[in-house]
């Protein structure tokens, strides 16, 4: 049994966040990492979206890691790679060995101790269900061909999962809307004001998977 096919067996579950801990220790395995994010995310937009699994970052970084992915040039952002001949993309290669080009080594994985970090998009066609970044500590070798081909090979089969968990979870009972709801931002993107709807219908979402 190859590698790929021993960790695709662990993409059966019933729900996302089962996929996503099975995917991580099995992954672990044969391509080592010392942090990761993996979050389903919405086909259409790749926006992230609960569930989540973060290992190795701490929660008052993540509202900057999100931050630089929307509002920073950077490489290997997950939208390219959602739309990639390749889904899969490393720090090391995207930079030619030289990860101080990109912003998000510079500003978050250097400070945070990490070096190399590799992403994937998991792709159905050319919808990606779901992503994920698996980062290595400074100092340790940069992801290699092997491995990179190893989670390029995981792509499709773990979209597949995430894409059936998705469609097969039952809606939640949506309420009848009494009006809509307003929330005023600076813009530097501050929150000044939300009124009452608005809190109502923050009330109907999940708990978010970071602090």
């Amino acid at each position: 049994m190859t590698s790929v096919d021993g960790i695709a067996m662990g993409v059966s579950a019933a729900d996302c966040e089962t996929v996503f801990d099975e995917l991580a220790a099995r992954l672990a395995r044969v391509v080592p990492f010392d942090a990761s994010i993996f979050f389903a995310t919405d086909p259409v937009t790749v926006l992230a979206i609960c569930p989540a699994r973060i290992d190795g970052v701490a929660n008052n970084e993540c509202y900057d890691y999100w931050q630089r992915e929307f509002f920073v040039e950077d490489v290997n952002l997950f939208h390219d790679l959602a739309h990639a001949p390749r889904p899969v993309g490393t720090l090391w290669s995207a930079t030619d060995g030289l990860p101080a080009r990109s912003a998000r080594y510079r500003e978050f994985l250097r400070p945070e101790g990490y070096g190399d970090e590799l992403r994937v998009a998991f792709r159905v066609g050319t919808f990606a269900w779901g992503i994920a970044a698996l980062m290595r500590g400074a100092g340790r070798q940069p992801f290699s061909r092997e491995e990179i081909a190893l989670v390029t090979a995981l792509s499709s089969p773990v979209g597949a999962a995430l894409r059936r968990v998705t469609l097969d979870r039952p809606p939640a009972p949506l309420q009848p809307p009494k009006a809509p709801g307003l929330m005023l931002f600076d813009p530097d993107g501050e929150l000044l004001s939300v009124s009452d709807e608005a809190r109502a219908w923050l009330g109907e979402l999940p708990e978010p998977p970071i602090g």
